[in-house]
């Protein structure tokens, strides 16, 4: 039987069988995202999805995600973070379900919108429930270590199940595998996890969920938008408008209101908001790098799914022991310093790729890249989500998850909105100045997938250098946007976790 941790305050006795149930769950919501990105090009293929399509096919999953975290933590500390949980997986398995049986990629791209709030009911709850069960700080370290790692690992194995499920079996498989997943998940989550709650609030603050929501969702469809239509579009700006609005009207109204579901104080807290921006630039040297270079392997490179998947394996080989030895150097050296240094790795791969990125790259220069990627990625991640978490009073436990959680996919969302934007935009308007004939050149610029389609070496030729053009100037750019997170956290992020009050909140 479960224990709810408002009257239990020991570590929980089935605390490390409770964290395997967890990863399982963490590692189907990141598997999600990056074995998608080995499927699309057999969906472009298959359903004439353009490259725009291709796009909102990903960013509706971070959009509807991200927009729902902090309201779903909030819910779950008042409700309960298992029942979220449990909830949130009957929908997510739902969805996936939809997804595999869709036949056109807008219904595609609906059931795709739908997982990500499934998505978003459990992942706050993976985390606040991991810091509920485990008391002792030191073992607790080393479970959020564990959650670090097997966010990683779905998020870099997806691409070699993803590979094998598309050549064996075909795209809808990729959805099917989450079914008997989440079956599993639900009823082993009965077994070995338990209830926790904040009782102690008097009530949920759905204003402030209201302005939260139409807030994020504004602001990710800004960006997930400029990336396709560019920055100076007026409904951009529309859009930034309403976020800027409705934060403002947000910040305000938890100022003042006694049940604040996000407290403003731990933004005074600098192992809360370093360790944040921190974890937004791993994720944003990762995520980016993901969703271009799955299309250039396969589709410029012609290797297959399968092969592709191998090749990214190469992040796991980086971010695995990295994670594991994270904790350890942290002891020694301090988050500052590990922090800084993943993110000065994260940054040199982004580097590296950029300077000897080609058409016909060598396979072995790949994996090199990904390797020093998962490394920085791992370094960074364990140590930055240790400090978030460590800063958050127990109380706030699923509101504090649901920020990590927000961080991570804002930094998603942001590099395959910016970085996209740099690839889509020279790739159409590079097309649309060539010399192509006019009856073919808006499907030449509709996405690389309908370059190869025309089956004329030239016109291939030529999309393949000019798609790789834009994805080195994306990559010198990600590159530098990393390198200055590095530095901040180097001046800014605390070596020791400061802990944040209940009551200065």
């Amino acid at each position: 039987m479960r224990e709810d941790s408002t009257t239990s305050k020991t570590s929980f006795e089935k605390r490390w069988l409770g964290v395997a149930v967890l990863s399982i769950i963490l590692v189907i919501i990141s598997i999600d995202n990056s074995v998608l990105d080995i499927a699309l090009p057999a969906i472009s293929n298959d359903l004439g999805a353009s490259a725009k399509e291709l796009q909102w096919l990903i960013d509706i999953y971070i959009l509807t995600f991200t927009a729902l975290l902090l309201t779903m933590g909030a819910l779950s500390d008042r409700y309960g973070r298992f029942l979220l949980l449990q909830m949130g997986l009957v929908l997510f398995a739902a969805a996936s379900l939809g997804a595999a049986l869709a036949t056109t990629i807008s219904e595609l791209i609906t059931y795709r919108g739908l997982s990500g709030v499934g998505a978003a009911m459990m992942m706050p709850s993976t985390l606040s429930i991991i810091t509920d069960m485990f008391e002792d700080k030191n073992e607790r370290q080393k479970a959020i270590a564990v959650w670090g790692a097997m966010f990683g690992v779905g998020f870099t194995v997806g691409p070699l199940l993803g590979g094998w499920i598309v050549d064996h079996y075909g795209w809808p498989w990729v959805f099917y595998i989450n079914i008997p997943i989440g079956i599993m998940s639900f009823i082993l989550g009965f077994m070995w996890l338990r209830e926790s709650k904040d009782t102690t609030t008097p009530k949920a603050d759905f204003m402030g969920m209201f302005l939260s929501v139409i807030a994020m969702f504004s602001l990710i469809y800004a960006i997930i938008e400029a990336g396709m239509i560019g920055w100076s579009a007026t409904q951009v700006h529309s859009y930034f408008g309403i976020a800027f609005i409705f934060t403002l009207g947000f910040i305000a109204y938890e100022r003042k209101t006694p049940h604040a579901m996000l407290p403003l104080g731990l933004f005074k807290n600098r192992s809360f908001w370093v360790a944040s921006v921190s974890v937004t630039m791993s994720v944003f040297a990762i995520m980016g790098t993901m969703f271009f270079f799955s299309q250039l392997l396969q589709t410029v490179q012609s290797y297959d799914a399968f092969t592709t998947g191998l090749m990214l394996l190469g992040l796991t080989a980086g971010m695995m022991p990295a994670s594991t030895l994270a904790p350890k150097l942290v002891a020694r050296l301090g988050i500052t310093s590990i922090v800084t240094i993943g993110l000065l790795i994260a940054s040199i791969s982004m580097f590296y790729f950029a300077f000897t990125l080609t058409v016909d790259v060598r396979w072995w220069h790949m994996i090199v890249g990904f390797v020093l990627l998962g490394v920085g990625f791992g370094l960074a991640m364990v140590p930055a989500t240790n400090s978030i978490m460590g800063a958050i009073p127990e109380e706030k436990l699923g509101v504090g998850s649901a920020m990590n959680d927000t961080t991570r996919e804002l930094g998603g969302a942001l590099s395959i909105a910016l970085l996209g934007a740099l690839v889509n935009n020279h790739y159409i308007q590079a097309i649309r100045n060539s010399s192509i004939d006019v009856s073919i050149k808006e499907r030449v610029a509709s996405s690389i997938q309908n370059a190869h389609l025309t089956a004329q070496e030239t016109i291939i030729t030529l999309a393949d250098h000019i798609f790789v053009e834009g994805l080195v100037t994306a990559l010198h750019i990600g590159a530098w946007i990393t390198l200055a997170s590095a530095l901040l956290a180097w001046g800014y992020l605390p070596s020791r976790i400061t802990q944040s009050k209940l009551e200065d909140l």
